[in-house]
């Protein structure tokens, strides 16, 4: 917190301006203007630096309040004087192309930029609130290349699966989570370990946020009359082999992805639900048919975020009798054959590059022998946080016959994810443990994710 406030400070706060001897009211509003064009690289600059997923720029009562997304946590950074308001948020939409004197409707647009020699996409949302109009800026590091599924945290059998999974030619495969789960990510990584040289790949986007190599990308566009499910429509007329649909949040979207997945292509889509298994519970309730559901359903990829440890100032500790009875409660480690599973996957996590090779397991197929904290005054490495970067925590269910049965019967997630287990799913939070026993994250950043 302490080396955000620094860092912000010294990043965001504005030169002094020096006042002209006759000022006028037109060459005070000048100086804001050209005060809020050094201001806004700085805030960008301050906030590629501590590797921000959002900037928040909000109207108060007699400043502007700068606060910054860290790993999943909104921190106040900076206050700025209440007098480059209006001319901080015009430079801001000028930038993202939007309509600098509409005041008292939401805008959403966009723009690309150079931070840190890296290119960043930035998505802008602008809100009036009572105070003036609030922005919210999203920034998106552009990658060079999608990164692969195991840097993304799929290990072992799961990755087994999903590469498996890739490799069928109809079908529909799922990412699902909450919003800011890195959902997008993990698509652009699926599609693009899928051959592109001799497949037609598609996506229908609501913003395009990444590049992906060999695919045609297409934003989606209501008032051209470009909705979710008119987009898809078209794309069927373009002999495609593989279709990616942002997300499906309506039954008009659900039921053509549905129908097109049926109809011999693979596709990809998003929904916001928690558990892998409660993904065929709300294809239902967007008026899909069960039976379809359980015919088309091939993955159903469930992740969510967690802050990773700073490797160089991260504490290793041995939990005592109360922690290891309560972490036996919260992830149901009630026999010795829970503990020598725990510990059979953690070797199998270690085997596929997961953690530190070189430190020492963390079970012995007994007890939990050792965890890992955070160091609350953090390091140079980590700027004093403790925390450095995020990752996923995952559970991949593949569907089976097993399944199916109960899919189409409509069970509930409670019903369907007992199964799923029996057939070798590694549940979010159990994959969580084992990653926070490698000494990637902390077990109550797991908790709070999974919860």
């Amino acid at each position: 917190m302490k080396h955000i406030d620094k860092v912000a400070h010294k990043v965001v706060q504005p030169k002094k301006t020096v006042k002209a001897k006759h000022a006028t009211v037109r060459t005070k509003s000048l100086g804001d203007d050209l005060r809020s064009t050094r201001v806004i690289p700085r805030i960008l600059g301050a906030a590629a630096q501590l590797e921000a997923s959002d900037i928040h720029i909000e109207p108060r009562e007699d400043h502007v309040q700068i606060r910054y997304r860290v790993g999943g946590v909104l921190r106040v950074a900076e206050s700025l004087p209440k007098k480059i308001q209006a001319a901080l948020i015009s430079h801001i939409k000028i930038m993202a192309k939007l309509k600098v004197n509409e005041h008292h409707s939401f805008q959403e647009g966009s723009f690309t930029t150079t931070l840190a020699e890296k290119p960043y996409a930035l998505q802008v949302s602008v809100m009036p609130i009572e105070e003036g109009e609030k922005i919210v800026i999203g920034l998106t590091a552009e990658a060079i290349s999608a990164p692969s599924l195991s840097s993304l945290g799929f290990w072992g059998e799961a990755l087994k699966t999903i590469n498996n999974a890739l490799t069928e030619i109809s079908g529909l495969i799922l990412v699902t989570g909450a919003n800011d789960a890195g959902k997008s990510t993990t698509l652009l990584t699926l599609l693009s370990s899928l051959d592109s040289t001799s497949a037609n790949i598609s996506t229908v986007e609501e913003q395009i946020k990444f590049k992906i190599i060999g695919a045609n990308q297409t934003a989606i566009n209501t008032r051209a009359g470009m909705t979710a499910a008119e987009s898809v429509k078209a794309l069927l007329r373009q002999d495609p082999n593989v279709i990616m649909v942002e997300s499906m949040q309506d039954s008009a979207t659900a039921d053509v992805i549905v129908q097109t997945a049926l109809s011999g292509h693979l596709v990809f889509s998003t929904l916001h639900v928690s558990q892998a298994a409660a993904a065929f519970g709300r294809l239902a309730a967007m008026e899909v048919e069960p039976y379809l559901i359980a015919s088309t359903v091939r993955l159903v990829i469930n992740q969510n975020l967690v802050r990773k440890l700073c490797e160089d100032c991260r504490i290793q500790y041995v939990p005592d009798s109360d922690e290891v009875s309560e972490l036996s409660k919260l992830f149901s480690l009630s026999t010795a054959a829970d503990y020598k599973q725990l510990h059979q996957l953690e070797i199998a996590a270690r085997h596929s590059g997961v953690g530190t090779p070189e430190l020492p397991l963390a079970s012995d197929g007994k007890r939990i022998l050792r965890l890992w904290k955070a160091n609350e005054t953090g390091c140079k490495a980590c700027g004093q946080l403790g925390h450095r970067g995020r990752l996923a925590v995952q559970e991949v269910l593949q569907n089976s016959p097993l399944l199916q049965r109960p899919i189409m019967s409509g069970a509930r997630a409670k019903k369907i994810e007992p199964l799923a287990i029996a057939e070798g799913m590694i549940p979010i939070k159990l994959d969580g443990l084992i990653k926070a026993m490698c000494g990637l994250t902390t077990v109550a950043e797991v908790l709070r994710a999974t919860r």
